[in-house]
């Protein structure tokens, strides 16, 4: 028997009922390995025949205004902040007076991303990068573009299922 025959056999034998809870953990596993790796949220999980499509936000993770415990969320914030720091990433704070940080567009922040997302999904490509333009503390005048979101495509699925180191 061939491997697309035997494929073809296993596939009609899955109960739909079986099949949405695999996918929903698949999409779960991603937004939480995406979360403790410093960002706020998968913006979409698509899975195709031959692929997994995602769209990662890159909206560094902050702690919520309503928190009960505000001081420690900040300080576990800005350690968030120094680990993606220390592993390339560069990050500055927006001007618009929010507090917002931001991902900057540069090589150093896609080599960074690239090397998150091949740790865990080695299978995994990027698709293309979403940029914005904004203007920085420090920077005056100086206008630079912030990554907004990246798109990548997971080929091989027993990545997602599979525990991470």
């Amino acid at each position: 028997m061939r491997i697309r025959e035997l494929e073809d056999v296993i596939g009609k034998g899955v109960q739909p009922g079986s099949l949405q809870s695999a996918l929903k953990i698949g999409e779960k596993t991603i937004a939480d390995w995406w979360h403790d790796s410093g960002f706020s949220f998968v913006r979409a999980t698509t899975f195709k025949p031959y692929e997994c499509a995602v769209q990662l936000s890159c909206a560094i993770r902050e702690p919520s205004r309503y928190s009960e415990t505000p001081v420690t969320d900040k300080k576990n914030a800005k350690d968030a902040q120094d680990v993606l720091r220390d592993k390339g990433f560069v990050i500055l704070e927006e001007e618009d007076g929010r507090g917002d940080f931001v991902l900057v567009d540069c090589d150093q922040t896609k080599a960074a991303l690239l090397r998150l997302i091949k740790e865990r999904f080695p299978s995994a490509f990027v698709k293309s990068f979403e940029n914005r333009t904004m203007r920085y503390f420090g920077g005056g005048d100086t206008d630079c573009f912030s990554i907004k979101s990246v798109e990548l495509s997971i080929r091989d699925y027993k990545e997602i299922f599979l525990p991470s180191n």
